[in-house]
């Protein structure tokens, strides 16, 4: 991923100059419910725009909340997009982009409250007699991804080259998690543990305000 953000900065700085954009967006996903959702989710997003094809990089990072909080991830995008200027003052864009994603509490763990309730609610029926069961360690591991985004932007120019706008998208995307939970006990008898791998669903409505600034 370094790499490619060389290579992002690199392409920005010798190719020539046309319109760099920022973006403060608020991330809103659309599969959450009373078992799995997330909280706060913001990010931010920079754009090199030539013509009408534009590279981005991007960070966010998103509460991930299944029941009770367990962890936060921290996504890295880049990508390419382009954008079809309906109006001059409004226009509509795609992107694709692969982002690297990061668990805070990645790997295993001795406690995690999140993953306590979560697997109670989800398997505690099966175990009725000993439910809630407690446990010795936790599992979060999570995979990078790729996501795709279409939306628009209004803008409002302030100055030749300098203008403010909103921007509101929609982006697919799903993340590939596996959580684990283990009980010493367990693990001595053999009788194996709790886990549940998935292709989460993180697909969001996406609002935000940018900026851009033309350089020539």
């Amino acid at each position: 991923m370094k790499t490619w953000i060389a290579f992002f900065l690199l392409f920005t700085t010798t190719a020539n100059a046309a319109e760099w954009s920022a973006q403060l967006i608020s991330h809103s996903r659309l599969a959450d419910d009373d078992t799995y959702q997330t909280g706060t989710w913001y990010g931010i997003q920079f754009n090199y725009q030539s013509d009408d094809s534009f590279l981005f990089v991007s960070q966010e990072k998103v509460t991930v909340i299944p029941l009770w909080g367990s962890h936060s991830l921290t996504m890295t995008g880049l990508g390419v997009g382009t954008t079809w200027q309906v109006t001059p003052r409004f226009r509509i864009f795609g992107q694709i982009g692969y982002y690297s994603v990061d668990v805070d509490r990645f790997g295993t763990r001795d406690w995690n409250e999140g993953l306590y309730y979560y697997f109670n609610g989800r398997f505690g029926f099966s175990m009725p007699d000993l439910a809630p069961l407690s446990f010795d360690y936790y599992t979060i591991e999570i995979e990078d991804t790729f996501g795709g985004t279409i939306g628009f932007e209004l803008e409002k120019p302030i100055t030749d080259r300098l203008s403010v706008g909103f921007v509101m998208s929609y982006r697919a995307m799903r993340i590939s998690e596996y959580l684990r939970v283990d009980r010493q006990a367990w693990l001595d008898a053999g009788v194996g543990w709790w886990e549940n791998g998935i292709d989460r669903n993180y697909s969001s409505l996406d609002f935000g305000v940018s900026l851009r600034y033309t350089l020539k």
